[in-house]
């Protein structure tokens, strides 16, 4: 497993992250401290504060 820390300051950053992330051919999780979301799904990723 790999681990990245990254900061999405826009939504075209989001949709770019997502597209990269839905190429992907294995999951993508993205988390904070309380969360985590599928880092292939536009609503779990902008539901992440």
């Amino acid at each position: 497993m790999w681990e990245f820390e990254i900061q999405l300051h826009s939504v075209q950053d989001v949709q770019e992250f997502v597209s990269l992330a839905t190429a992907a051919p294995f999951p993508v999780r993205v988390g904070n401290d309380q969360y985590q979301a599928n880092g292939k799904s536009f609503m779990e990723m902008f539901c992440l504060d």
